[in-house]
């Protein structure tokens, strides 16, 4: 919320986007409607998670005490897993399209912004787009 600037003018509410830090994000099981517990394992390298951020090729674990499921997770834009939607992941992008270097699974679901099963000069320019205007 935004003040008002004088005295009877009107205030704003101002929208803006932030990360949401996975202790604060709680799923609920369909069956039981009880809470189950989410955490990151694994970051995109394989190796022990110990940020609260998700990035592209991530591993995510839900579950309860009796049952558990691992979760890979995809970013759109975040094709290199570094968290930043930048002219890296559009490289990354415009390499496999080429044939220079293939991305994995996670990386080429992640590049598919248009989500129309494959990546292409369109997802470069939503990419750019986004880069410009911090939305697709």
């Amino acid at each position: 919320h935004l003040k008002p600037k004088n005295n009877g003018g009107n205030g704003e509410i101002i929208e803006t986007e932030a990360a949401i830090h996975v202790s604060n994000v709680m799923l609920v099981d369909p069956k039981t409607k009880k809470p189950t517990k989410v955490k990151i394992e694994k970051d995109s390298k394989g190796n022990n998670k110990t940020s609260g951020s998700f990035v592209t090729g991530d591993v995510v674990v839900i579950g309860n005490s009796k049952e558990e499921k691992s979760f890979g997770i995809v970013i759109y834009g975040d094709v290199n897993g570094d968290g930043i939607i930048d002219g890296k992941d559009i490289m990354e992008i415009s390499n496999d399209i080429v044939g220079n270097k293939k991305l994995d699974n996670l990386g080429s679901l992640s590049g598919d912004i248009d989500n129309n099963g494959k990546m292409d000069i369109r997802d470069i320019i939503k990419m750019g787009n986004y880069i410009k205007k911090g939305k697709f």
